[in-house]
């Protein structure tokens, strides 16, 4: 019998595989933080969500209200009126609730009354809010922001100055997300 020269071949090395396989997994985590990106962006404009948002209305016959007929709820009252709101979209004001939550607020013009409305501002400075009045006397509180990072939604009352009371208050906020 001959003698055979067989030599045992070496166990290849687990390294390549690992390899491959550590260059899948991040593929595949890379993938889905740009998918998680792409998807997110929408769903983390606000990083806490007020019970007053009720989103955008569906009709579009809106009229914007004049920024002279919104007024700010003094600073010292802001508190008080958001506790007033906590279970009403709006309130009817008479002219010493009126005195008593807008001070230096003019005379309302012929014709309209002062409206305690629930509103929103996305962040510790304020927003201008935009109102829209539709042909029902429906109410559309609007405020806009642009920001990077997820912004937190605060209760703002405002007082609107309308010819009728509201039937219904929407209230809406919207964050653009800025790229630099």
């Amino acid at each position: 019998m001959s003698a055979s020269t067989h030599t045992p071949r070496p166990a290849p090395s687990p390294w390549p595989r690992r390899l491959m396989l550590l260059t899948v997994a991040l593929l595949g985590l890379t993938s889905a933080v740009y998918i998680m990106q792409a998807l997110g962006s929408e769903r983390q404009a606000f990083s806490k969500v007020s019970p007053w948002f009720t989103s955008a209305p569906t009709s579009s016959a809106w009229t914007p209200l004049r920024a002279t007929d919104m007024l700010d709820v003094h600073a010292p009252a802001r508190m008080d009126a958001v506790e007033l709101l906590r279970d009403r979209e709006f309130i009817a004001l008479s002219q010493e609730g009126l005195e008593l939550l807008a001070p230096e607020a003019p005379r309302p013009p012929g014709g309209h009354l002062p409206y305690l409305l629930r509103s929103l501002q996305l962040s510790r400075y304020l927003h201008e809010p935009q109102a829209y009045v539709s042909p029902a006397g429906d109410v559309w509180l609007r405020v806009e922001a642009v920001s990077r990072w997820p912004l937190p939604m605060q209760e703002r009352p405002l007082i609107l100055l309308l010819e009728t009371p509201p039937k219904r208050v929407y209230v809406d906020a919207v964050v653009h997300h800025s790229r630099d």
